[in-house]
């Protein structure tokens, strides 16, 4: 049994509808993944498209949206794929730079929701001031 917060749906049908968007362009340029193979390796395109499920996933965790598998945040379980595909023994020198990449998404998003969280909590403090203040807002906002 498989379980998914209502946050996770909604991060597979944004991924879903970005990466169709993307196979589509791709659709009518006639482009297929065969370019990015480098000899019997796996496609660097697979490991270019969990990097960007774990980016996209990082940004809508970021704003709110906390997707999650078993209470394990989705953007941790697609930096952990991103890491065990680059660590195939037929790696090539291109899947290192992706490892490195693998490593930056968890100090992006920590970085990311520090600075939305002090954005928030200044917000928030500036509404429990004039709140304490007694002023009635109905004549600000007019």
């Amino acid at each position: 049994m498989v379980i998914f917060n209502g946050a996770a749906f909604f991060q597979g049908l944004l991924l879903a509808l970005f990466f169709g968007v993307i196979y589509f362009i791709l659709y009518l340029f006639n482009i297929d993944d065969s370019i990015w193979e480098i000899g019997n390796a796996r496609p660097m395109a697979v490991i270019f498209q969990v990097h960007l499920c774990a980016w996209i996933c990082m940004l809508t965790a970021t704003f709110g949206v906390n997707g999650r598998l078993f209470f394990i945040p989705t953007w941790i379980l697609f930096t952990a794929l991103c890491i065990i595909l680059c660590l195939s023994p037929e790696a090539h020198w291109s899947r290192y730079i992706f490892m490195m990449v693998s490593f930056a998404i968890p100090l992006a998003f920590f970085r990311l929701k520090r600075s939305f969280m002090k954005t928030s909590w200044s917000e928030a403090h500036e509404a429990l001031t004039l709140l304490k203040s007694g002023i009635d807002t109905a004549y600000i906002n007019n």
